[in-house]
């Protein structure tokens, strides 16, 4: 019977070691054989060449301005929203918290922003602000 529980036990830690290596081999044997994902698919575009942006004066929540030649040196994801700032401007804050944190070590390099063409958006939106500081 000790014979029979040793090798079940062996049989067992085999299995699980198999199952987790398994992924890893498929993986190895994927890549260096040479397979590659058919397409990528994208969700936007980028501009090329690039554009250059004017250097405009924006107002900030806290009654300040702020110039686009201020980011220099520094990524700009802008977001334009409607003037109803609703759900809308909640799930792009979102979004934009998001991508920034996607960049890992480059994160400090980016910065968000969301433009606003209507005054009425501007307390709902200092509002939803407060859950994303930076």
């Amino acid at each position: 019977m000790k014979g029979i529980s040793h090798l079940r036990t062996r049989v067992r830690l085999v299995l699980v070691a198999a199952t987790f290596a398994a992924p890893m081999v498929v993986a190895y044997l994927l890549y260096y054989g040479g397979w590659r994902p058919q397409a990528v698919y994208p969700h936007g575009e980028l501009l090329t060449p690039p554009h250059p942006v004017a250097d405009v004066e924006l107002a900030v929540l806290d009654g300040g301005a702020v110039r686009f030649s201020s980011f220099q040196r520094r990524w700009v994801l802008l977001t334009f929203s409607a003037g109803e700032c609703t759900s809308v401007c909640e799930r792009a804050l979102y979004k934009i918290q998001q991508l920034i944190a996607a960049q890992g070590r480059d994160a400090g390099r980016v910065r968000g922003a969301i433009v606003v063409s209507d005054t009425r958006a501007l307390d709902v939106l200092r509002h939803q602000l407060k859950e994303y500081p930076d």
